[in-house]
């Protein structure tokens, strides 16, 4: 899992999660072909670094999702 934050003039991308236990925080969504549902809150700290990095996120997503019709 990735997790971009971007303020204009600075892009900050880290990985956040790449283990089966890390993914967990991210494994309530459904997707059933019409509706995407996401709900995921978290904290990524990154300890021992030279720079002091701290991102959270709280995402609630419930969108319609539609096949893309081919010319």
């Amino acid at each position: 899992m990735n997790l971009s934050y971007v303020i204009p003039g600075t892009t900050v991308a880290r990985t956040v999660a790449w283990k089966t236990d890390e993914l967990q925080q991210f494994s309530n969504y459904k997707f059933d072909g019409k509706r995407l549902l996401l709900k995921s809150k978290g904290i990524y700290s990154e300890a021992g670094s030279e720079e002091r990095l701290k991102l959270s996120w709280d995402v609630d997503i419930n969108l319609p999702v539609f096949e893309r019709t081919k010319k």
